[in-house]
């Protein structure tokens, strides 16, 4: 009853289907229903989520992501992405509409939650009174393309190429390392900038797929193995020990390369998709490999 009648009876008309008797037409518009019908699953889920917020901030429920893990079955990872999510969602009702319609992705909208966290309150609110430009853009390009707009977007709302963002990460870094007195285990916690972040993140995953070749090892969790590659690094053990700096993986065209300049049809960001203002990315060219690759229109590589 919660999916709603429409959405409800098309469900039931695609478990009813023969998937094995499928045309190619047939089986491409059951994938666009399937696709109206988790958008719609997931416009219920993002309203929940912020009804759930609600009566948290009245006292009268759990923390929203802690409700997630517990009923959902969710990772606090993903519990802490829908709560995100739902709340621009929220904010820009025209997307969540095309969201429930199934026009759009949930990777739409947590692209707009993650461009949304590189501003403050003004600039949010700057940001979501663009509710129907940026449902027209997400309804007609991919996560990806969309993502990248996004990203010219909040620079040009800034009014920088994010280097005043760059500068904030950069002032934010910190690190701890406290035992707990009654584990006597130690706990690392660091906060570090994008390129920092990728630099290690590379060095730890090439040493623990070194580890996870151990027999004595080969059962551990990965993160377990990231713990036993980040201390046989530090003490100058580890396997990538003696290589050279770990890389950092640079997206960016080739006309923005040149000219220093962004356009919304531009992309300049690390490999895991976090934003590079084109200062540092131009700076990582220095000494970087060069590899050119060819995209079609969608940002696909050819």
């Amino acid at each position: 009853m919660l999916v709603g009648m429409k959405a409800g009876a098309r469900l039931t008309q695609l478990e009813g289907a023969d998937i094995a008797s499928m045309s190619t037409a047939q089986a491409t518009t059951a994938l666009q229903t399937i696709s109206a019908v988790k958008g719609k699953a997931e416009q219920l889920e993002a309203a929940i989520t912020r009804r759930l917020d609600e009566l948290h901030a009245a006292g009268q429920a759990a923390p929203v992501a802690d409700a997630l893990s517990r009923s959902g079955k969710r990772s606090r990872r993903d519990a802490e992405r829908i709560e995100r999510r739902s709340g621009v969602l929220g904010e820009t009702p025209k997307l969540d509409a095309a969201l429930g319609k199934g026009k759009v992705g949930v990777e739409h909208a947590d692209a707009l939650a993650t461009a949304a966290g590189r501003l403050d309150d003004n600039q949010r609110s700057e940001l979501f009174e663009m509710d129907r430009q940026i449902t027209e853009h997400a309804c007609s390009s991919t996560p990806e393309t969309f993502r990248r707009w996004l990203n010219k977007t909040v620079d040009d709302i800034t009014a920088d190429d994010g280097l005043a963002r760059a500068a904030q990460q950069e002032a934010a870094v910190t690190a701890s390392l406290k035992r707990n007195d009654d584990s006597g285990m130690f706990h690392l916690f660091a906060k570090l900038t994008p390129e920092q972040g990728n630099r290690i993140r590379r060095r730890l995953d090439a040493e623990a797929a070194v580890l996870a070749k151990r027999d004595d090892l080969k059962k551990l969790r990965h993160d377990q193995l990231l713990a036993h590659a980040l201390d046989r690094i530090v003490a100058g053990e580890g396997s990538v020990a003696g290589m050279a700096p770990a890389e950092v993986a640079v997206l960016i065209d080739l006309a923005t390369l040149t000219s220093g300049e962004r356009t919304e049809q531009t992309v300049c960001e690390y490999s895991d998709g976090t934003p590079v203002p084109v200062a540092t990315a131009r700076r990582h060219a220095c000494d970087a490999h060069l590899i050119p690759v060819v995209l079609n229109g969608d940002g696909m590589p050819l």
